[in-house]
């Protein structure tokens, strides 16, 4: 599969995953959760999948065309979803339900990154 093909599926998983979490967000915020951590939960993931929407759009318009380069990113990327894990995880233990739902979300749209960015990584030639 070419180079730039693969990048697309790539990004059109990640706004299938984004765009879906992004209107459940929306939803749920719209009823205005009574728990703070619910409120965290889905205001976190609502932002996460916003800035991933933004990703994937500025990176639609210019793929790359260097896999070394791309791969390069992409293990740049695994090492922040990693970072992310730690935080969330580290957030989710925490007794204040705002940090708590922030650190499941977090987590959540991180480890869903992680897989995407896995899946892209393992496909690339060379």
């Amino acid at each position: 599969m070419e180079l730039i093909e693969l990048q697309r599926d790539h990004l059109e998983r990640l706004v299938a995953w984004s765009a879906l979490w992004l209107v459940l967000s929306a939803f749920h915020l719209a009823r205005r959760p009574k728990e703070e951590a619910l409120g965290a939960f889905w205001l976190v993931s609502g932002a996460w999948c916003a800035a991933n929407l933004a990703i994937a759009a500025l990176a639609w318009r210019s793929p790359g065309t260097d896999p070394t380069a791309l791969r390069r990113l992409l293990w740049a990327s695994e090492g922040f979803n990693l970072l992310c894990l730690v935080v969330g995880g580290l957030l989710a233990r925490s007794q204040q339900p705002r940090r708590f739902g922030a650190g499941v979300a977090i987590t959540l749209q991180a480890m869903a990154l992680l897989v995407l960015d896995a899946v892209l990584l393992l496909q690339l030639p060379g």
